[in-house]
């Protein structure tokens, strides 16, 4: 029976590692793959005045081409290897909230996805975008851990 993957990326190496394990040990033909980066622009808004609309325009567009690049390359891949799919660049709240949002929507049948590593002290200030989805989802989750 034909799987639906999803693979969380965000641009880290841990992300890439994620999507490698999906494609190489995880993927098989019939399947599809669907790459999701819930785009976060982290851009400071300074007071406003005229240049500074200016800079954040700048800013806004630096960062949609960097995301747009990104998305790209996962798709460019995706067609290398002849392999359907599709990147999506969901948006509208948390990374876990709209991984787990798009899973249900796309109809994912198993996600993979990396961690940060973070310690138990970070992850109380900063939350764990894959617990969330671990623990939000029905659906089978596989979690590349950081390397040491």
């Amino acid at each position: 029976m034909a799987k639906v993957l999803g693979v969380a990326v965000d641009g880290s190496d841990i992300a890439q590692a994620a999507f490698n394990y999906a494609i190489d040990s995880l993927y098989k033909p019939g399947d599809t793959v669907v790459v999701i980066h819930v785009a976060e622009y982290n851009i400071s808004i300074p007071a406003v005045g005229s240049s500074d609309v200016e800079k954040l325009c700048q800013e806004m567009k630096r960062r949609d081409d960097e995301i747009g690049s990104l998305t790209a390359t996962y798709t460019q891949v995706l067609r290398e290897k002849g392999i359907s799919g599709k990147t999506l660049r969901p948006t509208g709240g948390k990374p876990g909230e709209v991984i787990v949002k798009t899973c249900k929507e796309e109809d994912i049948t198993h996600i993979v996805m990396g961690t940060r590593g973070l310690g138990a002290f970070q992850r109380a200030f900063l939350g764990s975008v894959s617990q969330f989805v671990l623990n939000h989802t029905s659906i089978p989750v596989t979690i590349i851990p950081k390397k040491a």
